[in-house]
């Protein structure tokens, strides 16, 4: 996920999740060539980053 989030040009969309202290954010990207949706929590200035999720992206997941 370091490799896709450090990728020039990748863009996501910030969600609010009440359970989640800091930002959240949506992002899709590209591992090996397969799609994947992301889902990350920037925590404490942006210094701590907590993988919510990974995966191969639904249908819906593209809106993101």
């Amino acid at each position: 996920m370091l490799v896709a989030l450090s990728q020039p040009g990748i863009t996501g969309k910030r969600h609010d999740y009440p359970n989640e202290p800091g930002e959240t954010w949506a992002f899709l990207f590209t591992y090996q060539s397969v799609p994947f949706y992301g889902k990350v929590c920037l925590k404490n200035s942006r210094l701590i980053v907590k993988i919510l999720s990974a995966h191969k992206p639904n249908p819906s997941d593209r809106n993101t």
